[in-house]
């Protein structure tokens, strides 16, 4: 006798349908990347700041002329403008880099340079600006073809050009050497880019204007007179007319309001907005001058006098006194909207110094490092961190603006060489090297990734023309690296003028004592006798005179002769300002502020006092008898309007009130009492009225998915937009209903906005039952939905829908998922089938079998191959041990085979209880020990009570359910 059978439990079989059922795969659609070289290791960044910033450089430009080559970049395509992005000099052509993507998205087309020849670039309202640094070639982009042409009358004219841009202007500058110059002084010298970083010369630009943020080659008895011109770039392309001026610029910078600050090589600072020259402030004379933007306003440097000059928007001046070494390249601080302070770099002792000019305070030393014969270029604050660049080891060094420690580095890909480019744009600041592959770029919170520029055509790899640290260059002739105040030459200490602070130049004195906090300089010394007169001096519009002797080529400066204070007290202010500048002085006219029982007007003292030994063009300060008078402060930032006001020894009362526009006129004075000019007696109250709060702007019935990027644009940084879902009828979706705070209401910048929007209209869902899957499919995508098939609904009507889910007319929002059920399997008989002459049965879904009689059909199931949805498999055993006179199998759900059986794999899918599904009948398993013979019948049925009658009633239990 067999082993006793055990009732099988049912089990789940979803791994076998898995591996067995026909599955249906979509296809995958992938993105392939192309081939590019391998991301430069950059050092990671830690820090903080926001918005998008414009950064004015000023650029050296030399005075060859190369040919420009043409070539191909990339297909012509729509860059992708907006945060995060820039346009890059890449090769001999520009790329638009993405910070998030790290790729290029377009670059423009052909070749703007050749050789190793420098490109700036420059983007405002919309418009793209090229010039060739070396070709002096001004081109505009067409950003939505990426194809560049030459802007229409500003062909090259010889003269050494830059670009500045801020406030919405952009403008060209040129400075043209006298045609008359002899050989070896500025086009020469132009050329000679290393020079002014080791002190061998000093007749050479450097990279921030057309001649310098330093001096100039042709600086103060230089050899013959420049002439140089400023055209404000036209919005749809062309020039303005030129604004004309003697002298050569050594820099430049344009400030929030349009405005573009000149300084020329002779202390005059232009300043001039659009094609009109509003006025000039005499800074003073030096041979080493520098200009930056600090909170927007002009700062002039004078590094041999050791003054910062800020000018303030009346044109006085206040300046600090900063301790700088004799002779050496100082490097000033690129304009930043995000910098608080002026960074000065002392070069040669690799040191750093901060100024607040705004208080008048001067920080001690920051070491820079030790690395040998560094060559750093102008530094830039940028979001809360400052940024040197080392084109010699080619590396930008970065520190902590606020707690400045040890700098970290980040350096640039291997093998570069050259150059090397701070900005900020797209709300981020970038690094760039023209001619390597990669760029890098900072995040606000300084998280820093790489930006490949793509294959902009030009030499990468090899060397500047100036070589590096000091070295002769292989390619063509290029601006230099550096860009600051260039050094003086240690060896003619003689031929260099100095500020007008009584001293002679010499590299070999000691260091000058620290600057005292008085108002009048130390007192002057006579100059050496027999040096010639200065050149320039005058008013903007006439020519320097002075040059060599008989048009001998030089390169040496001559000094500034030396004249001594007369005394002007007690004469009126205008009288004592006459015979000051009947001596060739300058007159700086200062209110006391009080009268002091004098007469109006006339002056008290001046500063350096009466007979000091100071030099031809010093700005003497003429303090005379007057209240002050009340400066125009309207639209002014109302923290540096108060500090102007107490300057003034006046008192300032600031008062919010009112509210802005835009985030943009936040605390900008928008009311002073008393008005501007009006006269004041030190100690007078001036109250600033100034707006803390914004006005929200109306976004009801705007729409939608525009609000958020509209309140951004007006300064608001923490919008939220809701989706509400379906809109009810007579409510149009996508449309602003409501928003908190209402329109008109006070609101801070990070203040919270919530607009509030209807998401889409309702759709009804179709009805898809009794389709076939592909109809179904179909009537539910034109529905505007999502159809989700489900191929496990348990049926015998395969390839027919069933149910589906939401019912149909349910109302849902657009491509809402719809769910469509049926099965995909079909079922097949199962039969009964008997031993010719024995009592022994085998069940099978095949209409025969060997050596066995069909007996019945019980009804459907689904074949091993294609179960059912819902199915569990049953299992065919064979006796193999004590298996009486034939052979007799046994069927369960159980997949393990019963002692004395063995397991010949799954013979069909049918349903166990837990899944039966209605309309199915019900399977017994049936075995009759005496012939130790096992049957399958339908309970109940006929043929169930006959096996029963016959002895079929041991060991009975329920195989599974089947269709009829």
């Amino acid at each position: 006798m067999s082993p006793r059978p055990r009732t099988a439990a049912a089990t789940s079989a979803t791994a076998d349908r898995r591996r067995r059922r026909r599955r249906r795969s979509a296809p995958l659609s992938r993105l392939s990347s192309s081939r590019r070289p391998p991301a430069p290791s950059l050092a990671a960044l830690r820090g903080g700041g926001r918005p998008r910033t414009r950064l004015a450089l000023a650029v050296l430009l030399l005075v060859g002329v190369a040919a420009v080559s043409t070539g191909t970049g990339y297909r012509a395509s729509q860059a992708v403008l907006g945060d995060a992005s820039t346009y890059l000099p890449s090769g001999h052509t520009v790329a638009h880099v993405n910070g998030l993507t790290g790729e290029a998205d377009a670059q423009v087309q052909g070749s703007l340079a050749a050789e190793r020849e420098r490109l700036q670039t420059v983007e405002v309202g919309g418009q793209l600006y090229v010039v060739n640094q070396n070709t002096g070639v001004l081109s505009q982009v067409d950003t939505a073809a990426m194809t560049a042409s030459p802007v229409p009358g500003a062909a090259p004219d010889g003269s050494q050009r830059a670009l500045s841009a801020g406030g919405g202007s952009a403008y060209l500058t040129g400075t043209t050497p006298a045609e008359d110059a002899p050989a070896g002084s500025d086009q020469d010298a132009a050329t000679d880019s290393d020079a002014s970083r080791t002190g061998a010369a000093q007749d050479q630009p450097d990279s921030n204007g057309p001649s310098s943020n330093g001096p100039g080659s042709s600086g103060p008895g230089s050899s013959g007179p420049a002439h140089s011109s400023v055209s404000r770039l036209g919005g749809g392309g062309g020039i303005g007319a030129p604004v004309h001026l003697d002298g050569r610029i050594v820099g430049q910078a344009a400030d929030s309001t349009g405005t573009l600050w000149v300084l020329l090589e002779d202390g005059r600072l232009a300043q001039i907005r659009g094609s009109e020259l509003l006025r000039t402030v005499n800074v003073g004379l030096d041979n080493r001058l520098g200009l930056t933007l600090v909170h927007d306003r002009p700062v002039v440097v004078r590094a041999d006098a050791g003054e910062v000059v800020l000018v303030r928007s009346d044109g006085g001046v206040r300046t600090t006194p900063v301790r700088l070494p004799a002779g050496a390249e100082i490097q000033i601080s690129a304009p930043s909207e995000t910098a608080g302070a002026l960074w000065l770099v002392v070069v040669p002792r690799r040191q750093m110094i901060r100024v607040d000019v705004e208080q008048g305070t001067v920080g001690a030393p920051i070491a820079l490092g030790s690395d040998g014969q560094p060559r750093y270029g102008r530094p830039l604050e940028a979001y809360g961190r400052l940024y040197v660049p080392d084109t010699t080891h080619q590396k930008v060094l970065w520190l902590d603006a606020a707690t400045p420690a040890a700098a970290s580095e980040i350096a640039m890909p291997a093998g570069s060489s050259g150059d090397i480019e701070l900005k900020i744009d797209g709300g981020r600041l970038w690094i760039n090297n023209q001619y390597a592959s990669w760029a890098a770029t900072v995040s606000p919170d300084g998280t820093r990734s790489s930006v490949n520029k793509g294959d902009g055509s030009g030499p990468a790899g090899t060397a500047d023309a100036a070589g590096p640290a000091g070295g002769a260059g292989t390619g063509a002739t290029g601006p230099p690296a550096a860009a600051g105040i260039p050094s003086t030459p240690p060896t003619q200490p003689s031929s260099t003028p100095r500020a007008p602070v009584g001293r002679a130049p010499s590299s070999s004195s000691p260091a000058p004592p620290a600057p005292s906090t008085r108002s009048t300089p130390p007192a002057p010394q006579p100059a050496p006798a027999g040096r010639t007169p200065p050149t320039g001096g005058g008013p903007v519009g006439q020519s320097p005179a002075g040059g060599p002797a008989n048009g001998a080529p030089s390169r040496t400066t001559p000094a500034v002769p030396t004249v001594t204070v007369p005394d002007v007290r007690g004469q009126q202010q205008t009288a004592a300002c006459a015979a000051l500048r009947a001596v060739r002085l300058e007159c700086r006219p200062v209110a006391s502020g009080q009268l002091d029982g004098g007469t109006v007007g006339t002056v008290i003292s001046t500063d350096p006092a009466p007979g000091s030994q100071v030099q031809e063009r010093y700005i003497v300060e003429v303090r005379y008898r007057d209240r002050a008078q009340v400066p125009d402060l309207a639209g002014r930032d109302v923290t540096a309007a108060c500090k102007e006001v107490t300057d003034l020894g006046l008192t300032c009362t600031p008062t919010a009130e009112g509210l802005a526009n835009a985030a943009t006129g936040l605390n900008l004075v928008t009311r002073q009492d008393p008005a501007a000019k009006s006269p004041l007696d030190r100690g007078g109250q001036v109250r600033l009225v100034y707006p803390d709060k914004v006005a929200v702007p109306s976004e009801v019935g705007t729409d939608a998915a525009g609000a958020c990027g509209r309140l951004a644009a007006a300064g608001f940084t923490a919008c939220t937009a809701t989706d509400l879902g379906l809109a009810p009828a007579g409510t149009t979706p996508g449309v602003v209903i409501d928003q908190q705070p209402v329109a008109g209401s006070a609101a801070g910048p990070a203040d919270p906005i919530t607009v509030r929007y209807y998401g889409g209209a309702p759709v009804a869902v179709p009805n898809v039952v009794g389709m076939d899957p592909a109809t179904a499919a179909a009537t539910i995508t034109a529905a505007g939905l999502t159809p989700v098939p489900s191929t496990d609904y348990p049926t015998n009507q395969p390839n027919s829908v069933l149910a589906q889910d939401p019912a149909a007319g349910t109302a849902v929002a657009p491509q809402a998922s719809v769910t469509y059920a049926y099965e995909d399997a079909a079922p097949v008989p199962l039969y009964l089938h008997k031993r010719n002459g024995e009592p022994y049965y085998l069940l099978s879904t095949n209409a025969s079998e060997a050596g066995y009689t069909f007996n019945r059909q019980l009804g459907s199931v689904f074949s091993a191959a294609s179960p059912g949805g819902g199915t569990t498999a049953v299992y065919r055993s064979r006796c193999d041990s004590a298996c009486g006179k034939g052979t007799t199998y046994y069927f369960s759900m159980n997949p393990n085979a019963q002692p004395g059986y063995v397991n010949e794999g799954i013979a069909f899918y049918t349903y166990a209880a837990a899944s039966r599904p209605a309309g199915t009948l019900q399977v017994d398993a049936m075995f009759d020990p005496g012939d130790v013979s096992w049957v399958w019948a339908v309970n109940p049925s006929g043929a169930y009570s006959e096996y029963a009658a016959r002895g079929y009633t041991s060991y009975n239990f329920v195989l599974g359910y089947i269709w009829p």
